[in-house]
């Protein structure tokens, strides 16, 4: 049997029953019980049991549930009470969008009571309990509610009828309720019919579609913690600014900032700092990309001051008294789509405005420019003398429109000549004024005194001064134009160029602005200047605070040296050296072996007599039969465990293991009270010592762990991960991104997918682990020395194991960097792979379709779906296109069972496969870290692809009717993969075919 799983290991219990139920009316309906505890991230796989149970539940041809109303107040009080008594949900919903789901929801979410707390609607006909029934809460607030997008999606795909509900609950979500307002406005708007159609101004539409169909969206400001700040409110101009796009190191759930902001903000936010955000997904960390817009800020002295500059913001950060705007979050494209996010209207920047550029200069010259790349010279000198700008500037601006920016005077002569926008650099923050605002402005700056200079034809303002009283309440407009300019004493100063950006858009003051309904600040400005503008800040998006980021190495809460247990004898810090040496014995439940030589029984899997191989003892708990072999006690007929209670003596465990590894003093030596695993096997205290030694700790599964936030990178340059360039040529990196020979540390690199940039903490603890497994290499084993490290530097080259969160495959990664940052660095594709694990296209397995068992091919099986979507770097899809089911093998019955196929999924191929050649003269293929099943000691168990040997036992089904039989591996080899994709499939409940 083959293990096809998802490989994600969240402690789920899931479904614990399914019944048919009867209504009211005496119609028959489905009801899923969930049991508890359910991880609260796994919202999405909660919702889409519920859709399936609708798909069967219509399957089956029964009728939909129909609650009470008495009912449905049960769940209002259990939603609230839960998260008042028992656990904040991470969506808390409203009573009355918990009405309009259990009124709405086809089958009955219920389960069973998960914790000691008592409802006040009791008794409730069909609900079997009067407590709380968490794995149902949280099914129905934080699966269909919290995740209804991603669920109106799914039903979108499926093409499943009856949740209209809920799609109406997901756009009057993003809308806003608005029903009030306009049953208010009924009466007015029959009176009002009239065929006049109403003039209105292109950004006010704009304006009015955004407040239609995208409402603020606060959820992300519910629950926030004491210390961790609030840095924008829903949709506030002020806000982040979005920014479509990506940098080296945003994307993924990334989003990139400047770096002066994260100084703004008291240092709130740092490189891996996570955000709860109002969209596009519910968090995010941030990076730093220097070449987005910084904050702009208010000083203490009045004076508002752009800073785009991290050392700029340094200098500021005691002098700031408000924070105008925020700047830019850089967010990918993906992230929308990701997460089935309606896309808000781009910002004006300069990525737009240099496509508008070439496209007038292409289109009134017939000269084929191109953006973000070095054009023909000859072109560029045609352009350049068109336009009257230096060849050389024209150069590096078409090549790198992000950092180059033109003058002001050039930019208002390129809006003159080509008629586009007034550069995204000089544009002011104009639609967040009022429009009286606006107007009340220009009267009060025609009090002003303006120092003009010319320009080709124009005149532009070189210098603008007025005293505050002339200003009056006009000083805060300026403020949120976000126009720079400094306060001397009585005197406002707009210096160059910030002042011809303000007065070039007003006309230079010589016409003047006239109020109009239904227009905005910009729709009046592109009414009377030459010079149009853009609107730069429309979309904007609010954020706080969540986790800090965090590089640090994973210690059991207290810190554990070794998994061995002590009892009560080391006291409440559960040291065993402190036993020891006080003489205490301790009595705990622990692993036995016996010897296959001599027979002797102790707790080490190899004789501490004679040096043979010892067996797992197992022991009846009922009878006290022990047996090597079996695992349940034939007389009794009852699970034998591998475990029994023992009286040790530390100080004797000690003082031999102490010998074993010449180490003959510690401080310390933490154990645990007790094993908490299956068969309660120690590890050998000689481990502990040398952690103990090396100041490295042991996680609960026996692995030394160092977390990191993910983060993730795409190009580097040397100097950043503080490398040599004769090491990165060893490590194979030759030449920069552009193909150039790698001659400079400041020369920008991509990083190959599986190489991995770290945090210096991670490289300081690294260190003393390499240690510990030297030490423990030579001193315990035997063995030399692999890694004689003494340095960070020394690690480079180095091969770790990267493991997400909840999941039970560790994708291999090479050092090649530190950096100071409290993150883990790593390629996007690297953060995916830990994701899935497949065979080849041309395996064959045994599926039933359409009634008719027959083997096919995974190839063949994946064109039987349809509907390919691409998630996580993988193709899926989910849509049979027949009636198709998969033999199963039940490990717990050993029996075949028909189950449902979840997806198929398709993958590039990995650099190696593992071929098994079974007995039967059957075989297979696989990639390494693939799960397969194995027979062992009268169990079936579950190991790797590479953890197999010769001489291991597998099953095989030979026919659907026939029972499994158990066969050796006779030869396992690696070999090169023929084909460029390799397949999988996720198979309902079993997950092995």
């Amino acid at each position: 049997a083959i293990l096809t799983e998802g490989i994600v290991s969240a402690p789920l219990e899931g479904i614990a029953d399914v019944k048919i139920k009867k209504n009211s009316d005496g119609t028959n309906y489905l009801a899923i019980y969930y049991a508890g505890p359910i991880r609260s991230s796994g919202g999405t796989a909660q919702a889409l049991s519920v859709l399936v149970g609708d798909y069967v539940r219509r399957k089956l041809g029964l009728d939909r549930f129909k609650p009470t109303e008495e009912h449905i107040e049960r769940y209002v009080e259990e939603v609230d009470l839960y998260h008042r008594a028992v656990t904040r949900l991470q969506y808390h919903p409203s009573p009355e969008e918990v009405r309009l789901a259990v009124g709405n929801i086809p089958i009955e979410i219920t389960g069973e009571a998960t914790d000691d707390v008592e409802v006040s609607h009791r008794n409730v006909p069909g609900v079997e309990t009067n407590h709380l029934r968490g794995g149902a809460i949280l099914v129905l607030a934080e699966g269909v509610l919290q995740k209804a997008k991603k669920l109106v999606k799914y039903i979108d795909k499926m093409g499943i009828e009856g949740w209209e509900w809920l799609k109406e609950f997901v756009e009057a979500k993003e809308k806003g309720n608005k029903d009030e307002k306009e049953e208010e406005g009924k009466e007015e708007s029959v009176e009002e019919k009239t065929t006049v159609k109403v003039e209105k101004g292109f950004y006010y539409e704009l304006y009015e579609k955004l407040k239609a169909n995208i409402a603020p969206n606060p959820k992300y400001t519910k629950e926030i913690i004491g210390g961790r700040p609030l840095f924008a409110e829903p949709s506030r101009n002020g806000g982040f600014r979005l920014r479509y796009g990506r940098s080296r190191v945003s994307g993924f759930a990334t989003w990139s900032i400047n770096p002066a902001v994260m100084i703004m903000v008291d240092e709130f936010l740092a490189v891996g700092t996570q955000m709860k955000t109002e969209r596009p997904g519910k968090g995010a960390i941030v990076t730093p990309a220097s070449t987005i817009e910084g904050p702009i800020v208010k000083l203490k002295d009045g004076s508002v001051v752009k800073v785009d500059d991290y050392y700029r913001a340094l200098e500021l950060k005691d002098q700031v008294e408000e924070i105008l705007y925020l700047g830019d979050a850089l967010i990918a494209f993906g992230d929308f789509v990701e997460n089935n996010q309606t896309l808000l209207p781009a910002n004006y920047v300069e990525e737009w405005w240099i496509q508008e550029f070439v496209e007038a200069v292409n289109k009134v010259y017939e000269l084929d420019l191109k953006p973000f790349q070095e054009n023909e010279r000859e072109i560029v000198e045609e352009a350049a003398d068109y336009l009257e700008l230096d060849v050389e500037f024209l150069a590096r601006l078409l090549q790198d429109p992000v950092k180059v920016k033109p003058s002001i005077e050039d930019a208002i002569h390129l809006s003159h000549i080509l008629k586009i926008p007034l550069h995204p650099y000089y544009t002011l923050y104009w639609n967040t004024l009022e429009v009286e605002e606006l107007i009340s402005l220009q009267n009060a700056l025609v009090n002003a005194r303006i120092d003009w200079e010319e320009y080709r034809g124009f005149k532009y303002a070189k210098r603008v001064e007025i005293s505050l009283s002339s200003l009056g309440k006009a000083k805060r407009y300026l403020e949120l134009l976000g126009v720079e300019h400094k306060v001397s004493g009585e005197l406002v100063i707009i210096e160059y160029p910030w002042s011809a950006a303000l007065l070039t858009p007003l006309a230079n003051l010589e016409k003047k602005i006239e109020f109009k309904e239904f227009y905005t600040p910009i729709d009046l400005i592109n009414e009377i200047s030459d010079v149009k503008l853009r609107d730069r800040g429309i979309s904007w998006i609010g954020a706080r605070m969540g986790r800090p980021e965090k590089a640090k190495e994973r210690k059991m809460k207290p810190p554990v040296h070794v998994l061995f247990p002590i009892g009560l004898a080391g006291g409440s810090s559960r040291d065993i050296y402190k036993a020891a040496q006080e003489g205490k014995t301790a009595e705990v439940e622990i692993a036995h072996f016996k010897c296959t030589s001599c027979g002797h029984v102790d707790i080490y899997p190899t004789c501490p007599k004679c040096g043979s191989e010892a067996r797992l003892l197992y022991h009846c708990p009922k009878c006290g039969f022990e047996s090597t072999m079996d695992t349940e006690c034939p007389k009794c007929g009852i699970e034998m465990k591998a475990y029994k209670k023992r009286r040790i003596n530390p100080s004797e465990l000690l003082n031999k293991a102490m010998q074993n590894v010449g180490i003959y003093t510690l401080d310390r030596l933490k154990g645990v009270m007790g094993m908490s695993s299956a068969h309660k096997i120690a590890e050998p205290l000689e481990k502990g010592i040398l952690r103990a030694r090396n100041d490295v700790y042991v996680f609960k599964d026996g692995t030394i762990r160092f977390d990191a936030t993910d983060a993730p990178i795409t190009h580097f340059r040397p100097k950043e991960i503080g490398v040599s360039l004769e090491k990165l040529k060893e490590l194979g990196y030759t030449h920069d991104f552009e193909g150039k020979p790698l001659v400079s540390e400041d020369q920008i690199v991509e990083l190959k997918v599986q190489d991995v940039i770290l945090s210096k903490e991670a490289g300081r603890y690294l260190v003393r682990v390499a240690k510990f497994i030297d030490d423990l290499l030579e001193k315990f084993y035997g063995l030399p020395r692999f890694y004689n490290v003494e340095k960070m530097e020394d690690l480079i080259g180095h091969l770790v194991i990267g493991l997400a969160p909840h999941t039970s495959a560790g994708i291999v990664g090479r050092i090649i960097g530190f950096v100071d940052a409290l993150v883990g660095y790593a390629h996007p594709y690297y953060h995916a792979a830990k994701r899935r694990n497949c065979f080849p296209g041309d395996t064959r397995i045994l599926v039933q379709i359409n009634g008719m068992p027959q083997r096919i091919t995974l190839r063949e099986l994946y064109e039987l779906f349809e509907e390919e979507s691409y998630e996580n770097m993988a193709y899926v899809r989910k849509k049979p296109k027949v009636d198709i089911k998969v033999y199963s093998f039940d490990e717990e019955d050993g029996k075949v069972v028909l189950t449902d196929i979840e997806d198929v999924i398709k993958l590039p191929s990995t650099d190696h496969l593992v071929r098994f050649e079974l007995e039967l003269g059957r075989s297979f293929e696989t990639t390494v870290d693939h799960p397969v099943l194995v027979y062992e000691n009268g169990r079936f168990i579950k190991k790797r692809a590479f953890e197999v040997k010769e001489g291991d036992v597998m099953v095989v089904i030979p026919d659907v009717n026939e029972k499994h039989v158990t066969v050796k591996v006779r030869h396992i080899e690696y070999i090169k993969p023929e084909e460029d994709f390799v397949f999988s499939l996720n198979a309902k409940n079993y997950h092995n075919v």
